[in-house]
C-alpha cells in the first residue's frame, strides 16, 4: 500500500480519537461546576508560557546550564554543549571559525565512521522551538573525487542560534524522552527553547563583548631544520643516487628563501578581534506580548585569515485572542559569511588536479607575500542565509487540550571560486556552488486529562505530524578560460551573454551563464524529496503523586524506505517514575534526604535513511569516468550510465533500522538540597542497520548494500551538582557542577552472520568496538638483516626495516593477517566540571573540560617521516601546505628506519604512531561584577535591573600526553593531519543591561 493511503487511514484513526476526546471533555464540561475559563484566569502566565513546543519537559539529566556558557564568546551549539551537557561528547576539530569541522555524539557511537559522510548519520536532531532543525545533507558527497569537505559554503548551520536568545537547552536520550520523537531521535535529540515574553510590561536589554583571539605560539622551520632532520636517514642508508637525486630546494644551501628566516608566520598568524553586540526588546499586555532581538557577531580566526560573521533578527508574538485560546507566531533570520582556510589541499581536491609538488612555498614572509599576493585575485564568496518560522495555536478547555503547529525551515548556501592561472601552472578553475534545503513541519498533539480520583489521575495524548523536506544543489567547474579576467557563472545568470570581461580594478566583477569557446566545463544538478509521516497514542498514570508511568504506541512512515516497508511500528515506549521519599515515608526531619526519584524507561524507535537511493532499489551511476575523476557521466566524451560498480549495489528487500533504549536512573536532592546527584545507566541497540558488505571482485561491484548491522552502546552518567558553600549572611556561594560520562560500544552483529570485514585500512569484528584501529604491531628495528627468510607480503625485511609481530599464520611472513585491533578513536570517559564563586555583587567561574581514553593516529609524523615516498609522490599526501614549515610533532623520538625500503617502513597502520589523546582542558574563566548596586548606577536613575560588567578568558590550558599540538584537532576517523587550525586562546570584555 502506498505511502498516502496509509497515512489517510491513520489520519483518520487520529480524528476519531480527537473527536471521541472532546465529546467526552464536552459531557465532562456539562458536569463541571469549574468554570470553563478557569484554565485561563490568569492570562499573563499562559502567555508566559506560550507553547513552542509539544514534547513535555521530563525529568532528565541532560540539561544545560546556561550560566555557566553566557559569558563565552561562543558562535555555535556544539560549543555551547561542549563539556556542559552529560552525555554528549563534542570534537572542536578545527579552530576555523564557523566551519562544519565540530560534531556531537550522544552516548557513544551508532555506526562505525568509514566515510566522512557517515558523520551525518550519527548526529542528534535538534529542535528549536520544537521545530527539527535542517542539518546538512551529506548527498553532495556523491560528484566529489576528494571528501576532505563537502562542496559548497561548509558553513555550520547550526550556528544560526545565538546564545543571547536562548532560554534553555535540554538533551533528550532517555527512551522515555524521546518515544515520541520516534525516527528524529534515534542519535537522542537537542532542544532548544528561545527566550519569551515573560512579562506583560516593556523590557529591554543589550548584551555585548568585544575582543580578541591570541595569534599561537608556533615552532617554525626552515631548510635547515628540514635538512638536519633528513641528513641521518642519508648518512644511514642513502646510495650514491639517492644523494645525488636530493631535493632541489634542500641542497642549495645558498638560498635565502630557504635557509633565509622562517618568518612566514608573521603575514599567517595574527591576533583577530571578536565582537557581538545584540539587543532585545520585550513588552504587551495581559492579552498580547512580543519580542524582538538582533545581533551582529563577528568572530575572526587567527590563522590564514579566516573569519565568520553573522547578522540575526528574531521576533516573536503571543496573543490570547479568547481566554482558552493562545496564538504564538516566530521568525528567525539570518545571514552568515565565512572566510574559510585556503588550503592547497582543498583547492587541488576540488580542482581534481594534482601540480608539480617538488618545490613546497618558501618560509621566507617575503616569498610567502607574494603568494598571497597572488591569492588576492582570486575569488572566495562563501554566503549562507537561513530563515525559521513558526505559527501555532493552543486551545484549552477544561481538561481538554489542543496543540497544532505550522513551522518551516529553510536555508541557501553560495560559494562562488575563482583560481587564476598564476596559482593553478598556467591552468585557471572557476566553481560555482548553489544549494538550498528546505522543510515543512506540521505537528499536532492533542491531550485529555481525567481525575478517577485524588489517587489516581490519567492522562491521554495523541500526536500526528508530517514532514517535506527538498534538499537541492546546482553546481559547476570549469578549466582554461582564455584570460583570468573571465569569470563564469554556471549556476545562475545572465544566459544571453557568453563572456565577460572583468577590469582588474574589480575582478570579482559580473558573471555570466554561457562559457565561452574552449572551456572545460563540467555541471552536476542534483535534489533529493524526503516525506515522513508520524503517529502516536500515549497515556500517562499517575498515583497520589508517587508514581507516575506511561505507555506510547507509534507508526512512523517515510518516503525513503523501499514500498513494502514504507511504514514501521516498534515495539510500545514505557517509563516509570516513582517518588522514593513518598513511597517508603523517608523522614526529612533532618533533611539529609529531600527527594530521591527513581526513573527507568524501555522504548524502541525507528532509525530512517537519510537519503532516498535505498527506497529506490537497483539503480544506475556514473563509473564510466576518467580513473581519477570517476563522478564524471561521460566515457570517451559521451555522456553515459552504468551500474553503481564502485558505490555499491542497492536491491530489494530492505527494513527499517531501529534503535532499542533502555535506561535506568536515580536522582538525589540531600542535605537542604545542597548535593544534588544524578546517575543514570543505559543500553543503547541500534539494529538491522544498513552496511555495505564487500562482495567478490567477479561480481564487478565494491560492496552490496544489506541490512544486519548491529552496534550497541552501553555506560554510566554522573551529574553531581553542589553549593559547596551557601553563606547567606555574608552573600556569599559557591556552586560546583562535576558531569561525568562512560561509554562503550561494541559491533554485535554483521549482515549475513559475518564474524569480520575489512574496509580499507578498517577492520570490523564481530564482538569488538566499532572505533578500534587495525594496525600492525612495531617491536623495534632490524639492526642486521633477519637470520631467517623473514618477508612483508612477500617483500624480504632487511636491516633498517621495522620489526613487526607475527601474531599469527605463517611465522616468516608479515601481512595484514597480523594487524591487531587496538585502542579507540572515541573516548571512554568524558565530562566538565563547572565553578561559579559569588560574593555579593562579585563573582568567579571556570570550567573544565576533559576526555580520557581516546587514541590517535599520529598522520602527520607519519608523512613527514615517509618523505622519500611523499617527495614526488604525485598524490594529495605529496602536498606541503605553507604550514609544512612548522613543527606540529617531536619526530626525533621516532627510530631510524630506511626510507627507501619498499615495504614502506613509517607507513600509518602500525602502533608506531598511535598516541594517547587524552586531555584536560581550562576551558574558560570568567570574573564579572553587577554594578546594580553601585551608587553611580543609582545616582543615573533610570530603571536598569542588570548592569553585569565581565572578562572571560578561553582556551587557557590543556594538559595531555599528547606529543603534537592539540588532541582535539583530530579528523573524524582519529587520525591527526595537521590540518586543524588552532583553538587559539581568546579574552573578551562584555557587558549585559537590562532595563
Amino acid at each position: 500500500m502506498r505511502i498516502g493511503n496509509k497515512l489517510l487511514l491513520r489520519l483518520g484513526l487520529f480524528c476519531v480519537i480527537c473527536i471521541g476526546t472532546t465529546l467526552h471533555t464536552e459531557a465532562q464540561g456539562k458536569s463541571d461546576s469549574k468554570d470553563t475559563s478557569q484554565a485561563a484566569k490568569d492570562t499573563t502566565q499562559l502567555l508566559s508560557k506560550a507553547d513552542y513546543s509539544i514534547l513535555p519537559v521530563k525529568r532528565s539529566v541532560g540539561s544545560v546550564s546556561m550560566g555557566t556558557i553566557e559569558t563565552k564568546p561562543l558562535i555555535s551549539l556544539q560549543q555551547m554543549l561542549k563539556g556542559n551537557a552529560v552525555g554528549v561528547y563534542v570534537p572542536e576539530r578545527s579552530g576555523e571559525p564557523g566551519s562544519d569541522q565540530t560534531n556531537m555524539f550522544v552516548r557513544g557511537l551508532s555506526m562505525p565512521l568509514l566515510l566522512r559522510r557517515n558523520i551525518t548519520a550519527t548526529q542528534p536532531t535538534v529542535f528549536l522551538n520544537g521545530m527539527p532543525l535542517i542539518q546538512e545533507n551529506p548527498f553532495a558527497y556523491d560528484v566529489q573525487q576528494y571528501d576532505y569537505n563537502r562542496i559548497g559554503s561548509q558553513t555550520n548551520l547550526l550556528s544560526i542560534i545565538d546564545l543571547d536568545n536562548v532560554e534553555s537547552i535540554n538533551v533528550y536520550k532517555n527512551a522515555g524522552d524521546i518515544g515520541e520523537l520516534g525516527p528524529w531521535a534515534p542519535n537522542g535529540a537537542i532542544w532548544i527553547t528561545t527566550k519569551n515574553a515573560h512579562k506583560a510590561e516593556r523590557q529591554v536589554s543589550v548584551n555585548s563583548y568585544v575582543g580578541f583571539a591570541q595569534r599561537p605560539a608556533v615552532t617554525t622551520l626552515n631548510a635547515a631544520d628540514e635538512n638536519a632532520f633528513r641528513q641521518p636517514f642519508y648518512a644511514k642508508y642513502a646510495t650514491a643516487d639517492q644523494k645525488t637525486n636530493y631535493p632541489s630546494y634542500l641542497a642549495n644551501n645558498l638560498s635565502p628563501d630557504y635557509y633565509g628566516k622562517s618568518d612566514w608566520t608573521d603575514l599567517y598568524y595574527k591576533n583577530a578581534a571578536l565582537y557581538n553586540v545584540n539587543l532585545s526588546v520585550t513588552g504587551g499586555s495581559d492579552r498580547a506580548n512580543f519580542r524582538f532581538f538582533g545581533g551582529a557577531t563577528k568572530n575572526n580566526g587567527t590563522a590564514d585569515q579566516t573569519g565568520f560573521s553573522r547578522y540575526q533578527a528574531f521576533f516573536s508574538v503571543n496573543m490570547l485572542p479568547l481566554k482558552w485560546l493562545t496564538s504564538s507566531t516566530t521568525i528567525n533570520a539570518s545571514m552568515m559569511k565565512r572566510e574559510g582556510a585556503r588550503y592547497l589541499r582543498d583547492r587541488f581536491a576540488e580542482a581534481r588536479y594534482i601540480p608539480d609538488l617538488t618545490t613546497p612555498l618558501a618560509p621566507n614572509k617575503t616569498m610567502y607575500a607574494n603568494y598571497l599576493d597572488q591569492l588576492t585575485t582570486s575569488v572566495d564568496n562563501n554566503v549562507t542565509n537561513s530563515i525559521q518560522g513558526a505559527f501555532s495555536l493552543a486551545a484549552k478547555l477544561n481538561n481538554f487540550g489542543i496543540v497544532s503547529k505550522l513551522s518551516f525551515d529553510y536555508n541557501t548556501g553560495v560559494r562562488d571560486q575563482f583560481f587564476p592561472t598564476t596559482i593553478m601552472e598556467n591552468n585557471n578553475f572557476v566553481s560555482n556552488y548553489f544549494g538550498y534545503n528546505q522543510r515543512l513541519f506540521f505537528d499536532n498533539a492533542a491531550t485529555y486529562k481525567w481525575d478517577l480520583n485524588k489517587a489516581n489521575k490519567f492522562e491521554f495524548k495523541a500526536g500526528f505530524s508530517y514532514t517535506a523536506d527538498l534538499n537541492k544543489y546546482n553546481y559547476a567547474y570549469a578549466y582554461n578560460t582564455p584570460s583570468d579576467f573571465i569569470k563564469l557563472n554556471m549556476v545562475d545568470g545572465n544566459s544571453n551573454h557568453t563572456s565577460a570581461v572583468i577590469s582588474a580594478s574589480n575582478p570579482k566583477g559580473t558573471v555570466y551563464l554561457t562559457p565561452v569557446a574552449g572551456m572545460l566545463v563540467t555541471r552536476f544538478i542534483d535534489q533529493e524529496a524526503h516525506r515522513r509521516a508520524s503517529l502516536y497514542a500515549k497515556v500517562n498514570y499517575g498515583y497520589k503523586e508517587m508514581i507516575n508511568a506511561s505507555l506510547l504506541v507509534r507508526s512512523d512512515g517515510s518516503s525513503t524506505q523501499q514500498p513494502d516497508a514504507r511504514w514501521y511500528m516498534p515495539l510500545p515506549t514505557a517509563a516509570v517514575d516513582m517518588d522514593l521519599t513518598k513511597i517508603f515515608r523517608i523522614d526529612n526531619n533532618h533533611n539529609t534526604i529531600n527527594n530521591l526519584i527513581f526513573s527507568t524507561s524501555y522504548g524502541v524507535v525507528g532509525r530512517d535513511n537519510l537519503d532516498d537511493r535505498f527506497g529506490a532499489g537497483p539503480q544506475y551511476g556514473v563509473d564510466l569516468g576518467w580513473k581519477d575523476a570517476t563522478t564524471i557521466a561521460s566515457y570517451n566524451g559521451f555522456a553515459g550510465l552504468t551500474r553503481p560498480y564502485s558505490s555499491g549495489w542497492v536491491g530489494y528487500g530492505f527494513k527499517w533500522a531501529h534503535t532499542e533504549n533502555f535506561n535506568a536512573g536515580i536522582k538525589a536532592d540531600l542535605f537542604k538540597s545542597r548535593l544534588n546527584i544524578g546517575v543514570d545507566v543505559y543500553r543503547k541497540a541500534d539494529k538491522d542497520m544498513l552496511f555495505a558488505v564487500p562482495v567478490s571482485s567477479e561480481s564487478g561491484y565494491a560492496s552490496q548494500y544489506l541490512n544486519g548491522m548491529d552496534v550497541l552502546n552501553k555506560g554510566v552518567e554522573v551529574i553531581i551538582n553542589s553549593d559547596i558553600i551557601r553563606d547567606t549572611k555574608h552573600h556569599f556561594t559557591w556552586n560546583a557542577q562535576l558531569n561525568v560520562a562512560y561509554n562503550q560500544n561494541e559491533l554485535t552483529k554483521l549482515p549475513g552472520d559475518l564474524s569480520s570485514v575489512i574496509i580499507g585500512d578498517r577492520k570490523l569484528q564481530v564482538g569488538h568496538a566499532i572505533d578500534e584501529y587495525w594496525l600492525l604491531k612495531n617491536n623495534g628495528v632490524y639492526i642486521t638483516d633477519p637470520a631467517s627468510t623473514q618477508n612483508y607480503k612477500g617483500i624480504a625485511l632487511k636491516a633498517g626495516d621495522p620489526i613487526w609481530a607475527n601474531t599469527q599464520g605463517d611465522p616468516s611472513t608479515i601481512n595484514d593477517d597480523d594487524k591487531v585491533l587496538m585502542g579507540h578513536a572515541m573516548p571512554k570517559v568524558t565530562g566538565g566540571f563547572a565553578n561559579n564563586i559569588k560574593y555579593k555583587d562579585f563573582n568567579v567561574s571556570f570550567d573544565i573540560y576533559f576526555a580520557l581514553g581516546q587514541k590517535i593516529l599520529n598522520e602527520y609524523a607519519s608523512q613527514r617521516l615517509d618523505f622519500v615516498n611523499n617527495e614526488n609522490g604525485g598524490t594529495m599526501s605529496s602536498v606541503k601546505e605553507i604550514t609544512y614549515w612548522q613543527k606540529n610533532a617531536d619526530l626525533s623520538k621516532y627510530p631510524v628506519y630506511n626510507p627507501w625500503s619498499n615495504v614502506i617502513p613509517y607507513q600509518l597502520n602500525q602502533n608506531l604512531f598511535l598516541e594517547d589523546a587524552s586531555f584536560v582542558k581550562l576551558r574558560s574563566v570568567t570574573a564579572g561584577y553587577d554594578f546594580i548596586n553601585s551608587r553611580f548606577i543609582k545616582k543615573l536613575g533610570g530603571t536598569f535591573t542588570r548592569v553585569y560588567v565581565y572578562v572571560t578568558g578561553m582556551n587557557l590550558l590543556t594538559i595531555t600526553p599528547f606529543k603534537g599540538n592539540d588532541p582535539e584537532l583530530v579528523d573524524f576517523n582519529g587520525h591527526y593531519t595537521g590540518y586543524g587550525l588552532p583553538l587559539s586562546k581568546s579574552y573578551t570584555f562584555g557587558i549585559k543591561l537590562d532595563l
